[in-house]
């Protein structure tokens, strides 16, 4: 239990640092009344989480341009090596489908979510783009 609170303690931490690093957090000290407000900037955080999700719609499309590319391959391909690729193509439209729902929770997702489906989604375009990359050559 002890390691769990540990844990939320320094993914708060880690948030926080990242929050107000990007603007999102802001701590003002009044020196008349020796006082500090901490607030948050809500805002610029639905600017930054409106430009990721702009960002993601972007590499899903030349993700979706790859896979055409990758099925018309397929199809000029001889036999033998048309049965590899196909499997290639159903591998690549699964994993588009389960990133798609990623995307589609991403978007009505709350902060909290955010940050965890953001690194879920960032690891899948990479593995999925490196693959596919493979894939084309």
């Amino acid at each position: 239990m002890l390691r769990f609170l540990g844990f939320l303690v320094i993914l708060a931490l880690i948030v926080g640092g990242i929050g107000y690093a990007r603007g999102w957090f802001f701590v003002d000290k009044n020196p008349a009344t020796d006082t500090v407000t901490f607030g948050m900037d809500k805002n610029r955080l639905e600017e930054d989480l409106k430009i990721s999700r702009a960002r993601y719609d972007e590499q899903m499309t030349e993700f979706d341009a790859k896979l055409a590319r990758l099925k018309a391959k397929a199809s000029a391909a001889s036999a033998g090596a048309r049965e590899s690729l196909d499997r290639q193509v159903a591998e690549f439209e699964r994993d588009r489908e389960d990133l798609a729902r990623k995307l589609s929770e991403l978007k009505n997702s709350t902060k909290e979510r955010f940050s965890q489906l953001k690194e879920e989604i960032e690891a899948a375009f990479r593995r999925m783009g490196d693959a596919i990359d493979r894939a084309l050559e």
